[in-house]
């Protein structure tokens, strides 16, 4: 049996400001702060300890503390937000940059400052290390569930006439052949179609197959989905194939449209 140790533990930020008079009698300094990581995906909390050049907790009832993500290249605003208080009385605070907050922002390095604001607005930078800087690095990072592909569309179909070769049934039309990345694959994948028309009827077949030629011959039909006028239908596959394809056969006289597949 394999063991696999996680940890859960606060991603802390010890930041510092001077009370009047103590700075030059106070001797602690912290050299640098290390970058702080936040993962796409999920929300990150961040906790800030503010303490004094002492490192000593500071007590700063009465003022709010606010967070700042910069972007690296043109130090313009990406996310502002005010801190949620833990303890003000030892200066703990936390802040919360949400999954969603983190949709739109890229991978890749960013600065962050935080300040404390006195209710009569004077704004105080806090540091984060001796050398009176107030702003520091933070990286984000790859999605921790993965980056979601974009899907696939399929808009061409291959018509075929059965009559045309002497054969009996309605014309049908076959869609090119979708690559499932197979190894990449499980056996309990999921592949979902979704399914555009306009005014359409008839049925649509999602078929499969495992050739591992580029041109499969043998194919096995999954599902039938019945079409009555139905714009947009759904519908999910589970298994490990390595091809499929969609054979779509409008009723006779149809003058409905099959518009796309959108595979994922």
């Amino acid at each position: 049996m394999q063991l696999i140790p996680v940890y859960l533990y606060p991603n802390k930020v010890d930041v510092y400001t001077n009370v009047p008079g103590t700075w030059t009698t106070e001797r602690y300094r912290k050299v640098y702060n290390r970058t702080v990581k936040l993962f796409r995906g999920a929300d990150n909390r961040v906790d800030i300890q503010i303490r004094n050049s002492d490192e000593k907790a500071l007590n700063v009832t009465g003022s709010t503390v606010s967070f700042s993500l910069i972007r690296y290249s043109n130090q313009s605003l990406v996310v502002t937000k005010t801190c949620t208080p833990i303890d003000i009385t030892k200066g703990r605070f936390y802040v919360t940059i949400t999954e969603q907050e983190l949709y739109d922002i890229n991978n890749g390095f960013y600065q962050y400052s935080v300040y404390k604001e006195t209710p009569t607005g004077v704004k105080t930078p806090l540091y984060i290390d001796s050398q009176y800087g107030a702003v520091a690095n933070i990286e984000v990072v790859g999605d921790i569930k993965g980056n979601l592909q974009p899907s696939l569309d399929i808009i061409e179909f291959a018509e075929y006439n059965p009559g045309v070769f002497g054969e009996i049934g309605n014309i049908f039309f076959t869609s090119s052949l979708i690559d499932t990345n197979y190894e990449s694959e499980v056996s309990n994948s999921t592949h979902t179609f979704a399914f555009y028309s306009t005014g359409y009827t008839g049925s649509v077949k999602i078929q499969a197959s495992l050739d591992e030629s580029a041109a499969p011959n043998n194919w096995t039909t999954i599902t039938t989905i019945s079409i009555n006028n139905d714009p947009l239908m759904y519908s999910n596959v589970i298994g490990k194939w390595k091809w499929f394809r969609i054979v779509h056969t409008p009723v006779t006289n149809s003058t409905g449209k099959f518009d796309k597949i959108t595979y994922r």
